[in-house]
Formats: structure tokens, sequence, C-alpha cells
């Protein structure tokens, strides 16, 4: 088992993806982790525990296990046609080959599958996706306060960003959760707008972003190749960390340093 430990001070680019190629692919681009999708392997016909277990062999990268629902950006409908229980069963046997796991915080199945990864010490993510809008401040501290009652180790909040009022508006958010709590939490606007947050709150505090492999499916709408992800946290970090974060410093990378990032 490798330790899954991202945090605000040192934030992890996890990669998206479904395949032992995929993965060897990360590793060698720069990332962290590895976040597999077990519902985009069987959407593709292949088997997830056979490819996990060649993963786990193959890579010294941390795993986390995802399956997810079509709801929330997955295939899991797709494949099982929603079933919880044969999604519970899937859990249980990825257990082995993993390090930490996602389950969203609204899932019927959040407790029993919180219990049994914690049972084998894995690290827990507590996952909320939104692909419509930015929600509101009282609806996004509801959603957190969810998750922590969750149990998660990790809090996963993503929203889809119109424009860049809401990654400000999220930005905010963020550095006022940092100053009050101590469980790490990564903050994602989803979208092409919010490409942005998946650069820079990683450098204000979001413990992880999430990017694909070149030539690969994304995971979802506004991810970043790896590379890019990696070069631009490598350059942006030790400035944030030299000068005091603040609104200025977001606005003035939105304006200028993003621009000119490209794949």
């Amino acid at each position: 088992m490798q330790t899954f430990n991202p945090t605000a001070k040192n934030p992890w680019i996890v990669a998206n993806l479904s395949s032992l190629e995929e993965a060897l692919a990360a590793q060698q681009q720069g990332a962290d982790a590895i976040e597999f999708r077990c519902d985009l392997a069987i959407e593709d016909k292949n088997d997830p525990i056979k490819i996990i277990k060649e993963i786990r062999k193959a890579t010294a990268l941390p795993i986390l296990g995802t399956i997810r629902r079509s709801g929330d950006g997955g295939s899991w409908f797709y494949a099982f046609e929603g079933d919880e229980s044969k999604r519970i069963q899937l859990f249980r046997n990825i257990i082995p080959y993993i390090d930490a796991i996602d389950v969203e915080i609204d899932s019927d199945i959040k407790e029993e599958v919180t219990g049994f990864a914690r049972d084998k010490g894995l690290k827990v993510i507590s996952s909320y996706h939104n692909f419509l809008i930015t929600e509101k401040k009282e609806d996004i501290l509801k959603n957190i306060k969810q998750a922590q009652s969750a149990g998660g180790d990790i809090i996963k909040l993503a929203y889809m960003s119109s424009g860049n009022e809401d990654v400000l508006f999220l930005f905010k958010v963020l550095k006022e959760y940092l100053n009050k709590n101590s469980t790490p939490m990564t903050l994602i606007g989803m979208g092409p707008v919010g490409t942005a947050t998946r650069l820079i709150f990683p450098c204000f505090g979001s413990c992880m972003t999430y990017g694909y492999i070149e030539g690969a499916r994304h995971g979802a709408s506004g991810q970043m190749p790896i590379k890019v992800l990696r070069k631009y946290l490598n350059d942006m970090q030790p400035k944030v960390l030299s000068s005091s974060p603040d609104e200025e410093i977001l606005e003035s990378i939105l304006n200028y340093e993003f621009s000119g990032v490209s794949s």
C-alpha cells in the first residue's frame, strides 16, 4: 500500500485514467497519483480488477479507486444499470489494490463504502459534483458540512463555472474554508472557464488537481494534460508561496498567466 496524502501545502496532480498504458504514461509525465476509473474500464468492456492489478505491479504511484455514477459524470449506469449493490461489491473487490477511495456524499452507499475502506486503512475522498452551476455560498457550505459528516479524509467539491466571477467566488470560498478547517479539500470549477481553477487553486491550498494523459480522453470538462499541470504548478507555486496570496494575485494570474497556458 502507498501513502495517499495530498495536502494544502503539498498539492497532488492526479491522473484520471482507465488503462495500464495510461498509468505508465502518467508516471512518466509527472503525476503524483492515479485515479483509476473502474466505470470507464467497464464501459470499454475491460476487466477493472485485471487492469488495477497490473497497474499496482507496474507503477509506484498511489492509486485512488473511483466508480463514478452517471449523474456525476461517470459511466456507472451504462455499465451496470446503476445497480448500487454491484457498485458496492466492485468497491470491495478493488480494495486490496488501491490506497484511497472516492464516494459521493449524496449516495446511498457512502456509509458502507466509507466504513469498509477505513477498516482496510484506505483514505476516503467524500465528493460532490454539480455539472450545471456554481452554487450559492450557503449551498456550498451545506455540501462541505455533508462531506464532513460523511467522514471523508479529503473533501472534493466540483461546480460548473460559467465565467471568471465564478472562479473568483470559488477562490474566496476556498480561502475561507482553509482558514477555519484542517481537513484537506480540493475545490474545482468545471468547464472551459473552470480550467483556471485546476491550474491556479492548488497554488492556494486546494490539495488535488485532476488531469489526463495526452492523447487520452478527458475525465471531466475543463481538465488539462498532466504535462501542462506539472509545468504550471512547478512555475507558479514558488511565486505564490513567496508572496501574500490574495485576490489581486489571483486576478493577475487569471488575466495574464493563464492566457499563455496551452496544451
